[in-house]
């Protein structure tokens, strides 16, 4: 089971840890692409990393909205390790081109890393 989150309403997340296997936690407010990434929610996703540890069950944290190239380490580096990126794929006009310069500044960040685009008919899997 899956459970998504929005900006401002993190609170239920810690009591359904223990039923669900992907947290999404989005860091904008959802409606359209190309906003701006939430950096608010920076201590939401670090605490949802600790939550997911301490259960000790191999739960994604995936984290969408206004993710790009240049934030994806950061957004790694505070614990998720899924992002989904939609405007940044699909404006950049080359998109093996994009998944490299993703793929490259997300060295070292771990197997279980990837990233996805928002559509259907494109899903690139990274292992850094």
């Amino acid at each position: 089971m899956s459970l998504s989150t929005r900006p401002h309403r993190f609170s239920a997340v810690e009591h359904l840890i223990p039923v669900i296997d992907l947290l999404l936690i989005m860091t904008v407010n959802p409606g359209f692409g190309g906003q701006g990434y939430i950096t608010a929610m920076d201590p939401k996703i670090s605490a949802a990393k600790k939550m997911i540890a301490r259960s000790g069950r191999p739960i994604d944290l995936e984290v969408d909205g206004g993710v790009k190239a240049s934030n994806a380490r950061h957004v790694a580096d505070l614990g998720a390790n899924m992002l989904v990126m939609g405007t940044e794929i699909f404006h950049s006009g080359d998109y093996q081109k994009k998944f490299a310069e993703i793929r490259e500044r997300l060295k070292g960040v771990g197997s279980r890393s990837r990233v996805k685009s928002k559509s259907l008919l494109r899903v690139e899997m990274l292992q850094v």
